[in-house]
């Protein structure tokens, strides 16, 4: 097999470039994108848009990336504890913040005593 066979199957540039990571990153991040419309966040699927013509369905899509963008932001402020776009345009006052406490690892050992004790039940 020759570099000019199948020359829309390979890539346009040699693997581990910067042009190859630049695209690689750019590749997973509109794979995540996709996932997080058909599966992790909203469920879009076949029969998802009701209309005809390509000017409603990119509307509706852009209504639906539009809501998935406003998700991405709320969580992303939920997390950090603070007030998200729409919350600060509405006035409502901030979170109060919480003190975290570390937890402590458990270590396996410590799992696995705990699991024979409970095993073996009180009194062996």
């Amino acid at each position: 097999m020759n570099d000019s066979d199948y020359p829309d199957m390979r890539m346009p540039f040699q693997h581990g470039t910067l042009a190859w990571e630049a695209s690689y990153h750019c590749w997973v991040g509109i794979e995540s994108l996709f996932a997080d419309l058909k599966k992790n966040r909203l469920g879009v699927h076949r029969g998802y848009f009701r209309g005809f013509g390509i000017r409603r369905y990119t509307l509706l899509a852009g209504f639906t990336l539009a809501a998935l963008n406003i998700l991405n932001l709320h969580d992303w402020a939920t997390r950090r504890e603070v007030l998200d776009s729409w919350g600060r345009f509405l006035g409502e006052p901030e979170p109060e913040r919480r003190l975290r406490r570390r937890r402590r690892r458990s270590t396996h050992s410590a799992t696995r005593h705990a699991t024979s004790l409970a095993a073996t039940g009180p009194g062996r």
